[in-house]
């Protein structure tokens, strides 16, 4: 767990900031309560609501789904443009075990 600044400008820390959770379906960073309470940012209604309605098991996670999402979370971070906000995985093509990388 690593500690990551404000990208926003503030000059905080936050402590695991830099950590990857999902539910899944979602890719959110360990800094996003951080964004919430400091810029009172709007979360998707979608992201919310899954949120209110989430059990245990409703956030249980299967090990082929993680290897995905390692795959999404990757592509995203190559990405110009990234998410400060949770961001929803793309459908990956369950017809390969891997997602493809189309860019090497």
């Amino acid at each position: 767990m690593g500690v990551t600044e404000d990208v926003l400008g503030s000059r905080e820390t936050v402590l695991g900031g830099g950590s990857v959770y999902t539910d899944g379906e979602w890719i959110w960073r360990g800094d996003l309560g951080f964004y919430l309470l400091r810029y009172h940012l709007r979360l998707p209604d979608e992201f919310t609501e899954k949120v209110r309605t989430a059990t245990t098991e409703s956030l249980a996670v299967g090990d082929e789904r993680l290897v995905e999402l390692t795959y999404e979370v990757m592509r995203v971070l190559r990405s110009p443009k990234r998410a400060v906000s949770p961001v929803k995985a793309d459908p990956v093509n369950r017809g390969s075990r891997f997602p493809v990388d189309r860019e090497n």
